[in-house]
């Protein structure tokens, strides 16, 4: 990875280290360490590609035994909705599997939140955290597309008007219980500098469920943190200082241990 790089280079850098980026690039390993931490996680099943290949049908029939359509399909290990489809049948459930196993080796079949609201929340910090306000993202389509997030207006890529709504219409309780979660979610993965926490929340029953973390957001997500009240320039700069304070802290670490052992041998 990128952050290993910088660390054998004994280069500083922004953002979580090694693990923690690692961890929240893998749904599949990161939602088990989530659940075994008491956050909720919707319904699913994950198969490889040798796998399905081998048994094909009995995976098929094991997916529509336990989840009811529709169901979101999407790769293990990509992000920005890449790969990702809602499929409401057993054809189109096949052919999103075979889309996804153009990107990945590893498909995540999920339940659909009913009433659902997408609700994002980011932190900063190493050991004291910071955390956002909550958002809830806007979309035409029945989830965020790759398309909607980056090339239409307001998206990453094509000014306009921000297709969001800060803070998110929950109750004031709920939005504080998802900046909890968010930074026990932060803490459980390890991760420092920056993140954005996604969550799934059934409007009706006010149940919230972890979606994914994002350790290095699009924008670093500013137009969540000047809502918050850090201006670009204040988070850029408290970004740098996380970035130095870990890189002092860890560089006082011995990585290595002289040893004789060898030479007795």
């Amino acid at each position: 990875t990128i952050q290993g790089l910088f660390e054998m280079l004994s280069v500083p850098y922004v953002g979580c280290g090694v693990l923690a980026s690692a961890l929240a690039m893998d749904k599949i390993i990161s939602r088990e360490i989530l659940e075994k931490r008491g956050f909720l996680i919707v319904q699913n099943i994950w198969f490889g590609k040798d796998e399905f290949n081998k048994d094909k049908e009995k995976i098929l029939r094991e997916i529509e035994q336990k989840i009811p359509y529709p169901l979101f399909v999407k790769p293990n290990r990509l992000g920005s909705s890449i790969g990702v489809s809602k499929v409401n049948n057993r054809k189109e459930l096949e052919f999103a599997i075979e889309v996804v196993f153009q990107f990945d080796e590893k498909v995540i079949v999920e339940e659909t939140v009913q009433n659902l609201m997408e609700v994002n929340c980011a932190v900063i910090g190493n050991d004291e955290l910071i955390v956002s306000l909550p958002e809830q993202p806007l979309y035409k389509q029945t989830f965020q597309t790759f398309e909607e997030k980056y090339l239409t207006k307001g998206g990453t890529i094509k000014k306009g008007t921000k297709r969001n709504i800060i803070p998110a219409p929950l109750p004031k309780e709920k939005l504080e219980e998802i900046q909890d979660l968010s930074k026990k979610a932060y803490r459980v993965l390890g991760c420092s500098g920056i993140s954005r926490v996604d969550f799934l929340v059934d409007k009706d029953l006010m149940k919230i469920y972890i979606n994914e973390l994002n350790t290095l957001p699009g924008t670093l997500h500013f137009h969540l943190w000047e809502a918050s009240g850090i201006s670009k320039q204040e988070l850029v700069d408290k970004l740098i200082i996380y970035a130095l304070e870990r890189f002092n802290k860890n560089k006082n670490l011995i990585y290595a241990f002289g040893s004789d052992l060898l030479k007795q041998s």
